[in-house]
């Protein structure tokens, strides 16, 4: 079973964050239902790499969908998403984030600070940390290789309605997405109308 979901770098510059590389695995889902979970991954990765501070950590426990969406936005706007099973521990995610940034820069340097356009292709390593970290116990033992990682610490607890600004809704931030086709968004719609249709829909 997948346990990460979702690797990705965002420049935070500009108005909207911009994609720079992403991985994803939706094997768990079918055909049927994998194409809409993955925008919704993209939707939920684009929101909190906006919407943290810069320098901050930020875990988003997303209550009624199997996730929670890990963030760390460097000082400088370069950030790192991460989105796993709720029950994922946050000492290896947040460590494979900080090296997916640092084998970024190792290849691209500052270009990042002038890209305004998504590139959602997967880079080879990040394509490889996605597919060692799904399982936990290999990724602690990953760690125990990579000094230079540094302490996971400082990390928030999120609720999306922390994220909301005044008068704003998740439904709106839902209706003004462009990471979400109309189909998707009309499934959200029903989802909240049928009150947990949308949780059969993930298969939870």
């Amino acid at each position: 079973m997948t346990s990460v979901y979702f690797l990705g770098l965002y420049s935070t510059l500009p108005p909207q964050a911009v994609i720079l590389s992403r991985a994803i695995d939706t094997s768990s889902y079918s055909f049927l239902t994998s194409g809409t979970v993955t925008e919704y991954l993209n939707f939920a990765a684009r929101t909190l790499a906006q919407r943290t501070e810069r320098g901050k950590r930020q875990t988003l426990g997303l209550d009624k969908y199997p996730f929670a969406v890990h963030c760390y936005k460097r000082g400088d706007g370069l950030t790192a998403i991460a989105i796993t099973r709720p029950d994922y521990p946050t000492r290896p995610i947040y460590s494979v984030m900080y090296k997916s940034i640092d084998d970024y820069e190792k290849i691209h340097g500052a270009k990042w600070k002038t890209q305004l356009v998504d590139t959602p292709v997967a880079s080879a390593s990040l394509i490889a940390d996605l597919k060692s970290y799904q399982n936990v116990e290999e990724a602690d033992k990953l760690l125990a290789i990579q000094k230079t990682l540094g302490e996971v610490k400082e990390i928030t607890r999120a609720t999306m309605d922390k994220l909301l600004e005044r008068g704003e809704t998740i439904e709106s931030l839902v209706k003004k997405s462009d990471d979400l086709c109309n189909h998707s968004k009309d499934m959200f719609d029903k989802s909240k109308k049928l009150n947990g249709c949308c949780r059969r829909w993930f298969g939870m």
